[in-house]
This record gives structure tokens, sequence and C-alpha cells, in this order.
């Protein structure tokens, strides 16, 4: 019973200390994500930024609504940023994948956009 209950102890520690590694990794893979995401998200403010800039000299109306759009967009990102939590795996995983997408859509939009 007693090497029964002490096997059993090995296995719950070996499975902790395996969970622990993984959530650390998640969390530094979470946190690296989150810097290059806001990075992104930065660079497609500054973006918006120059669009502004043009729409005002040219005073396009339908700059102005594409760039409201824009705006939208990128608040809508940064919020999903702030909240998002890497609950499970399988979450953190997709949402990774959607987020990243989501921001290079919005970076292509805008810099299809300047050239216009």
């Amino acid at each position: 019973m007693k090497n029964i209950l002490l096997a059993a102890g090995l296995i719950m520690a070996t499975i902790f200390a395996n969970a622990s590694e993984a959530v650390k990794g998640a969390k530094k893979d979470y946190e690296q994500f989150k810097v290059e995401m806001t990075q992104e998200l930065k660079q497609a403010e500054v973006k918006i930024a120059d669009l502004k800039a043009k729409a005002k000299e040219k005073g396009s109306a339908a700059q102005d609504k594409t760039i409201q759009e824009l705006e939208q967009t990128r608040d809508q990102l940064k919020a999903s940023l702030e909240n998002m939590e890497s609950s499970s795996k399988n979450s953190w995983k997709k949402f990774k994948k959607s987020f990243a997408q989501s921001v290079d859509k919005l970076n292509k939009k805008v810099q299809k956009s300047l050239e216009e």
C-alpha cells in the first residue's frame, strides 16, 4: 500500500512539474505575442495618422469613412489584446492565429488606403 501511495505521489509530482513548465512556456509565448501585436498595432496607428493627414489635404468624405472604420477595427483589436486569456492551449492557439490575421488584415487595409 505504501509503495502504491509513493508511486502515485511521484506520478502526481511529475505531472504538476510538467504542467508548471507548460504554463510558464504558455505565459512566455503569451507575453511575446502581446508585445509583437502591440508593436503591429502601433505601426497601424502611425499609418492611420498619415492617412488622416492625407485625407485632410484632399477633403475626401470616402477617406474619412475609411479612416473611421480603420480606427474602429484598431480599437477592437486593442481591446481584444487587452482582454485575451490563455485559458486553454487550444483556445490560445486559435486566438493567436485569428488575432494575428486580423492585425495583418488591418495593416494591409491601411497600406492600401495610403496608396490610393
